[in-house]
């Protein structure tokens, strides 16, 4: 998966959101469920994937449209 698709993911499946800068933040429920967090200071912040919301990543993306796991 491109980076950029695996943004446009994310941003798709609610786990991020473009603020008013443009740049991704996390939702409030991606920060919730863990599977994010909320880096930096307060002029230069910035969203990160959690291990735990990577290892919820790779479930997610393993799995293909059916639902079916992918070999």
């Amino acid at each position: 998966m491109r980076r950029v698709d695996l943004f446009a993911w994310l941003e798709q499946e609610g786990w991020f959101f473009r603020g008013i800068s443009g740049k991704l933040q996390p939702t409030s429920s991606a920060v919730s469920n863990g599977f994010a967090v909320l880096r930096g200071s307060a002029s230069i912040r910035y969203g990160q994937i959690t291990p735990f919301g990577l290892a919820e990543l790779t479930r997610r993306l393993v799995m293909d449209v059916d639902g079916e796991p992918l070999n």
